[in-house]
């Protein structure tokens, strides 16, 4: 599945600079052709997992890996409020490293950069992207589309830390898995 999600997302790398190419250079475009382009390396060159999800879960991670692709959006305006979850999501796919994955696995347990404040924070970098990106374009499907995504995170968390020994250490330590103070 790593080679297909490689290729996957250096397709996606491709597309969001033949897009730039073509209509004009953008930071929201650069960013999600760097995440794409970080996502295909970590996928290709990661740690062997000790344990990985079942594959109903598998394909629940890679469905909610997809499903942000379905969100509709509009040229310019307000495009830029998805650009700090963006960079969240960055900072932790960056701090993840060879431990990064689409579909949860019992990799190495990543305790530095964003994940010293919250257990999840690419997760919540992402929540907090699509959440700027649906006030950016608001419409009844994006904001379905945002409740589903919400969810199927919250699925992949419970998977991904119940596959993880030792993981109630962590969790005693850093307390708060998507929003601090919160959840």
């Amino acid at each position: 599945m790593s080679i297909f999600g490689a290729l996957l997302f250096a397709f996606l790398m491709i597309v969001r600079i033949a897009q730039m190419i073509g209509g004009g250079v953008d930071p929201l475009g650069i960013l999600l052709a760097v995440q794409a382009g970080m996502a295909a390396f970590y996928m290709i060159f990661r740690h062997k997992a000790s344990q990985e999800a079942r594959l109903p879960v598998q394909l629940l991670a890679w469905t909610s890996a997809i499903l942000p692709l379905t969100i509709q959006t509009t040229k310019g305006g307000w495009g830029w409020l998805a650009t700090p979850g963006l960079c969240l999501a960055l900072w932790s796919i960056w701090s993840l490293g060879s431990s990064f994955s689409i579909a949860p696995a019992a990799r190495k347990l990543v305790v530095q950069g964003p994940y010293r404040f919250i257990r999840h924070p690419m997760y919540a970098g992402e929540i907090l992207s699509l959440f700027g990106t649906c006030i950016a374009s608001l419409a009844a499907w994006n904001v379905c589309a945002l409740a589903i995504f919400i969810a199927s995170i919250c699925m992949r968390i419970a998977k991904e830390e119940s596959l993880f020994k030792n993981y109630s250490i962590y969790a005693h330590s850093v307390k708060w898995r998507l929003i601090p103070g919160v959840w």
